[in-house]
């Protein structure tokens, strides 16, 4: 280091020793906190309104608390009626509420069990051996024709196709072999619809690119048709399917 340099070093240290010695001579100078009260005393009408004021923001402060309190609760109630809803629509709660069918509520889907129907009043049971039902729609959207019709196991299952991207599946299988099957409930809305007079369920697809379903039974055979076309396209094919002879 040149003799500049430390010159220049020396000056910076005794200006910023002078700058706080300086500062702390303004500061011991100032009236004691003693002096400024006797001095500058509030008036007893300044006071109360400085009272006033800071009551009023603790009653401000409590309403905000009990405000963020206040949704707090409504957001927990928004989560429990829904699983609450849940627990009631469970496998006892749904029995039979829908085409002899058991509705078993999850976190993202629900499990749909078929249930083969009475024979009636009769109460005689059914032949041991019977031709399964084959059924299909008399009407198809313009365009629709049947691209692939299959047996996998007991389930028949059609599926129609439009040429641009569109297609219908219809799926039927005998109520004894039926079992259970998922449909996705994150995604659609629940609706109690009506098929032929007969109760039905419609799962609508909340977006264009998710499928619906339609959900009915005949005595012996559980129905389901899904599509991404419109709900009403669905449920008019729905409405037009007979038993083939």
């Amino acid at each position: 280091m040149n003799e500049s340099e430390l010159n220049l070093r020396l000056f910076d240290t005794l200006l910023k020793a002078a700058a706080a010695e300086n500062f702390q001579r303004e500061l011991d100078a100032l009236p004691s906190e003693q002096e400024l009260n006797r001095e500058y005393a509030p008036s007893e009408q300044l006071e109360k309104g400085i009272r006033s004021l800071i009551k009023e923001s603790d009653r401000r402060n409590r309403r905000k608390k009990l405000s963020q309190l206040a949704k707090r609760a409504a957001v927990i109630v928004a989560i429990i009626i829904p699983i609450s809803i849940g627990s009631l629509l469970s496998v006892e709660a749904s029995r039979n509420a829908i085409f002899n069918s058991v509705l078993e509520w999850k976190a993202e889907h629900v499990d749909i069990h078929f249930q083969e129907t009475t024979s009636g009043a009769s109460g005689e049971e059914s032949p041991a051996v019977e031709q399964p039902e084959v059924w299909e729609p008399q009407y198809l959207p313009e365009g629709f024709f049947v691209a692939e019709e299959k047996d996998v196991g007991p389930v028949h299952k059609i599926t129609y196709e439009n040429g641009k991207g569109a297609s219908v599946t219809f799926t039927q299988t005998p109520l004894d072999k039926a079992g259970k099957m998922s449909i996705d409930s994150e995604h659609t809305t629940y609706h109690e619809i009506t098929i032929k007079g007969e109760k039905a369920v419609l799962f609508e697809a909340k977006r264009a690119e998710d499928r619906s379903y339609v959900l009915w039974q005949s005595k012996k055979t559980s129905l389901v048709l899904s599509s991404v076309i419109s709900k009403d396209e669905l449920i008019q094919i729905a409405e037009s399917v007979e038993q083939q002879k």
